[in-house]
């Protein structure tokens, strides 16, 4: 697979790279590019033209250090935890979905009794919610901004309007 470099997106600054013969950035289209792919229209401009550099350093009898790669990915360690592996902006619209499928269930009613099975057909899961609390009954529920679902038996579930 070919992947033109103008059209290779990095959102997350994960191939972004400097060319260690011209110190321009760039953004690799694979991991293992650290030169720039094109310069002055011609392909591997910096990375001809560097070991060509080298080489001749090395007849003169100097050994060059070979350059420096910055690592792929910084990590930085969060001062909270959390162990979702999903961004922010991804989980909002997972909850924002979730919520979506309850309203409609619920139409303009304040609670609706509905079978798991359902639910599911309409694209709910329960790996995604806001929190979860404890409801009259005992038991945890996971809760939607101002929507909750309480279980009411094995395949029955209540779907509750919060009020605020």
């Amino acid at each position: 697979m070919n992947i033109k470099a103008e059209n290779f997106r990095d959102p997350r600054g994960e191939y972004m790279r400097v060319c260690p013969y011209c110190h321009e950035s760039f953004i690799a289209t694979h991991m293992n590019r650290f030169y720039c792919p094109e310069k002055n229209g011609i392909k591997n401009f910096c990375k001809n033209r560097h070991k060509r550099l080298v080489d001749e350093l090395r007849k003169c009898g100097l050994e060059m250090e070979r350059p420096e790669r910055p690592p792929l990915k910084l990590l930085f360690e969060p001062s909270v935890k959390n162990f979702r592996n999903i961004d922010e902006a991804i989980q909002d619209t997972v909850l924002n979905r979730k919520i979506k499928i309850l309203e409609k269930v619920l139409g303009g009613l304040e609670s609706e009794i509905i079978s798991w099975e359902e639910l599911q057909k309409l694209g709910f899961t329960l790996d995604e919610f806001d929190e979860m609390v404890k409801n009259e009954y005992g038991t945890r529920s996971p809760q939607y901004k101002n929507i909750q679902l309480v279980w009411l038996e094995e395949n029955k579930v209540e779907i509750r309007k919060l009020k605020k």
